[in-house]
């Protein structure tokens, strides 16, 4: 597993970066509602107040709190000269060992078949690509090979995807090849990945049992968003290479000595005379702040 993510777009240092009452509360920044203020107190003595908010989202902690603050760089000045595709294939993917085809630009073999890399999807990512009959999986369909996906489309490692397991994803290098609200994170190739909002301090519940919250940012640094990965055993201070690498509540902090460091909320969450390091932030949640002990 650790494989997975050596080719994983990690940006701002350690990623978003296990339970605390309130992780995050977006309210106090992305909420615009303004309440009536009818003040019709309870007379309990807690000061409530009737609300006619018509807002459906409510004050939980959880990620559908703050999603709609969320926001993907598609700037069109700096998309719209790459999102040739034409162009793009006489040059091919740098990364990629052989030109004989492009996956990403779909470019390079005789129909029907299309450009799929050419590495086990279980296994370490590479450079080499294959021309091969295409398959008919659809976007987030189970795979088992690339050629199980549909032409334009590849086997994502499960590590990187929302299901926890291989599923055809599309190729991408940029934002505005993805569809609205996705991103191009790094891998080979860079696929289209949909934020899953989470917190840091809470992946247990964000993300469920084995995952582990985290901070990605697209392929150009332009965007970071949080995304729920597959998460491996190292401990608090153990070296650390990959964003899946350390344990859940951990940060593989690669800004400051590659090593697994403890997500927090402030130094009261840090021991050992560390204290709380900012890390980043969610695009467009400026007050959606992500620290590690440091």
């Amino acid at each position: 597993m650790r494989t997975l993510l050596a080719l994983l777009s990690l940006g701002s240092c350690a990623l978003m970066d296990a339970a605390k009452p309130e992780p995050f509360d977006a309210d106090a920044d992305a909420d615009t509602d303004t309440d009536s203020g009818t003040g019709t107190g309870t007379g309990t003595g807690t000061g409530t107040e009737s609300d006619t908010d018509t807002d459906t989202v409510t004050d939980t902690g959880t990620a559908t709190d703050w999603s709609d603050c969320f926001e993907v760089d598609r700037d069109e000045d700096f998309c719209e000269p790459q999102a040739d595709h034409a162009a793009e294939c006489a040059e091919h993917w740098p990364d990629y060992e052989a030109t004989m085809c492009d996956p990403i630009d779909l470019c390079g073999c005789t129909l029907p078949q299309s450009c799929y890399p050419d590495y086990d999807p279980a296994g370490a990512a590479g450079g080499a690509v294959k021309c091969a009959n295409p398959g008919d999986g659809a976007v987030g369909e189970p795979c088992g090979a690339h050629e199980d996906c549909a032409a334009g489309l590849f086997c994502a490692p499960g590590g990187l995807t929302e299901k926890g397991q291989p599923t055809c994803q599309q190729p991408c290098d940029e934002n505005c090849d993805c569809p609205e609200g996705e991103m191009c994170i790094g891998y080979l190739p860079p696929f289209c990945r949909a934020p899953e909002f989470c917190s840091p301090t809470d992946a247990s519940a964000a993300c469920g049992p084995g995952r582990n919250c985290v901070l990605m940012t697209d392929i150009h640094v332009r965007t970071s968003a949080t995304i729920c990965l597959i998460s491996l055993t190292r401990r608090e201070g153990e070296a650390c290479t990959y964003a899946n690498e350390c344990g859940q509540g951990l940060a593989c902090d690669r800004g400051s000595g590659n090593v697994c460091r403890a997500y927090c909320d402030d130094d009261f969450d840090c021991t050992g005379g560390a204290t709380c390091g900012f890390v980043g932030s969610v695009s467009g949640c400026p007050g959606l702040t992500v620290s590690v002990c440091r």
